[in-house]
């Protein structure tokens, strides 16, 4: 069966990226956005697979606009960075399949081998098998998981991650550590930790800004985050007695993936040093 995918949104960054991949696996592939002519509720009615690749909030009026116009033998599905909302309106606007998807990359990843891949399903199931066969015979890895239990995760992942990396930008800024100076001084991690602070200012500081505040879970995150932070200053800094016993019991949490992270850790240190420019 040759399948028509349609995306809403085609002409932005992750838009182009996936219209790119489907296409090179021989896969027609229709685009609506606000600069085309081919409207949102065009590309439904044409489209077995109409996936939707905007900001969460544009997402949220495009399926209330295109869920009526969809039928049972279509999936409809989405790209979005945060899936509870999305996945429950798209199910109450559609008669169609619906499926939350997550890639976790950006668009200046070349290829989708070895990168993860995330399914929240909503209802029925059409095309969805063609779809993970479709990642995983590429290379990427899919995992399932229940659309809140999925923002859950992204509480962490990406809001308490983004967030930290933010705040190591703000305190180098009111230092005065200019990434030139403090590279110049740093060892091979702290310059990736430098890298990952420019990588994610060079960005749409739109999307960064929603993966943080937007996710209901993360208050949640951010407070126990917080109270561990203020213990491990207590402990670290002042207590002497209990410092190697507070990393030994993280140490023994992560076991032998210790081992692992090392490993995997040391290889793209390598690759660092050896690139570097500083």
């Amino acid at each position: 069966m040759k399948r028509v995918i349609g995306i809403i949104g085609g002409m932005g960054s992750m838009g182009k990226w996936f219209q790119t991949f489907f296409e090179s696996n021989g896969i027609k592939v229709l685009i609506s956005d606000v600069a085309t002519e081919l409207t949102n509720i065009e590309l439904s009615k044409k489209s077995d697979i109409v996936l939707i690749s905007t900001p969460i909030k544009a997402a949220l009026k495009i399926t209330e606009e295109i869920g009526p116009h969809l039928n049972e033998n279509q999936l409809l599905a989405d790209v979005c960075s945060q899936k509870e909302d999305i996945v429950a309106m798209m199910n109450s606007k559609s008669k169609s399949s619906v499926l939350g998807i997550h890639p976790m990359f950006g668009p200046f990843s070349n290829s989708i081998a070895g990168h993860n891949i995330i399914f929240c399903e909503g209802k029925g199931d059409r095309h969805l098998s063609f779809l993970k066969s479709l990642f995983t015979e590429n290379g990427a890895v899919v995992s399932e998981i229940a659309a809140d239990e999925h923002d859950k995760h992204m509480a962490v992942a990406q809001s308490l991650t983004h967030i930290i990396t933010i705040t190591m930008g703000k305190t180098l800024k009111d230092l005065g550590l200019t990434p030139d100076k403090i590279t110049s001084l740093s060892t091979p991690i702290f310059r990736i930790n430098t890298d990952i602070i420019g990588r994610l200012f060079a960005q749409d500081l739109h999307l960064y800004s929603t993966l943080v505040g937007d996710n209901k879970y993360f208050k949640e995150t951010l407070d126990l985050f917080l109270n561990n932070l203020s213990n491990a200053s207590d402990v670290l800094c002042n207590d002497h007695e209990n410092r190697v016993a507070y990393l030994e019991d993280i140490k023994s949490f992560f076991g032998d993936f210790c081992e692992h992270g090392l490993n995997e850790s040391n290889q793209f240190l390598k690759t660092v040093v050896s690139q570097s420019n500083f």
